[in-house]
């Protein structure tokens, strides 16, 4: 049996759920009006984000509020081990021709400390195809390197392999370079043996004597 421990207020039409890791704070998606259509009186010039503290011992929940931003249809959120969130952002409204995008916030505060806990949203987005619904967020293995070190490493490597590619290529034509005096020089010696033995054979009506390259 499943029993209500708490509940709480969020913004308008709640889309979206998201919990951190730790189970400390949840987070709902909130359409707000920007359902309405373009034009209608009653389309929000926003949606946003209701942030709450949850007690796993008593179940209770703590209201921090709602956080407005520019979006159009958000309905997804994932939290990861550093409390920042990331939301999934259909568009935006102040641009109706921009594209999606993937914006990140982090929790300032906490629920016990004395400062006033709350959502901030960060300067980093990541454009994506318009009408981005959802996101998952896809936790490492302790111990592995970070994306963007693997990025890093990756972006070396096919560097360093270049790099040996052209030093073989220069090496190439260097070698060939350095070798055509050797063939050139045994082209010469090959076609001077040739016409000596050529000089040598005998000629019809003639005295070959050995050792005299030609005719007697």
């Amino acid at each position: 049996m499943h029993l209500v421990t708490a509940r709480a207020l969020t913004g308008r039409v709640p889309e979206g759920l998201a919990i951190s890791p730790n189970g400390h704070f949840v987070v709902t998606v909130n359409l707000e009006e920007t359902t309405q259509p373009p034009g209608n009186a009653q389309r929000s010039g926003y949606a946003s984000l209701s942030l709450f503290g949850f007690d796993p011992a008593s179940g209770e929940l703590a209201t921090a509020g709602d956080f407005a931003f520019d979006g159009l249809l958000p309905e997804s959120a994932v939290f990861d081990r550093r409390r920042r969130l990331a939301v999934a952002n259909f568009g935006h409204l102040d641009d109706p021709a921009a594209p999606g995008s993937l914006d990140f916030w982090r929790v300032v505060g906490d629920t016990s400390g004395p400062e006033r806990w709350q959502l901030v949203k960060t300067a980093y987005a990541l454009p994506l195809q318009r009408g981005a619904c959802h996101c998952a967020l896809s936790r490492q293995k302790a111990g592995s390197t970070n994306l963007p070190t693997r990025l890093e490493q990756q972006r070396k490597t096919v560097e360093r392999d270049g790099q040996h590619a052209q030093r073989r290529e220069h090496g190439y034509r260097v070698a060939d370079v350095l070798a055509r005096p050797v063939h050139q020089k045994k082209l010469v010696r090959h076609r001077e043996r040739q016409a000596f033995a050529a000089a040598r054979r005998p000629v019809a009506g003639s005295t070959y004597r050995a050792g005299w390259p030609g005719p007697a």
